[in-house]
């Protein structure tokens, strides 16, 4: 089960509604999967950045994304990505998701 996204304690079924640590609502599974599955390329990012993330970074998805520790780190050692850059990226990729679960 996905823990809370807020707090990261473990849900204690698949049918709460919120959360019993911090009682903020819980984001149903199915919602979070198809979040994931979406692809970078469908974000709002410039073409030049999407092309260059497909060709030269590993994110192909959200998932791929969330699954990164660091993804700014990941996004910085992309050629042609400076810091700069890369900060607007993860900022872009966050409202996204942000405004996806809202």
């Amino acid at each position: 089960l996905e823990p809370c996204q807020n707090c990261h304690t473990p849900r204690l079924n698949e049918n709460s509604q919120f959360c019993h640590n911090c009682g903020k609502k819980l984001i149903a599974k199915k919602v979070l999967e198809e979040l994931g599955k979406i692809p970078i390329s469908d974000l709002p990012l410039t073409e030049w950045r999407r092309q260059v993330i497909k060709e030269q970074g590993k994110f192909k998805n959200i998932d791929d994304y969330l699954a990164d520790k660091s993804p700014l780190e990941t996004l910085k050692k992309i050629r042609g990505i400076s810091i700069i850059k890369s900060e607007k990226i993860v900022n872009t990729i966050e409202s996204f998701i942000e405004e996806f679960l809202n």
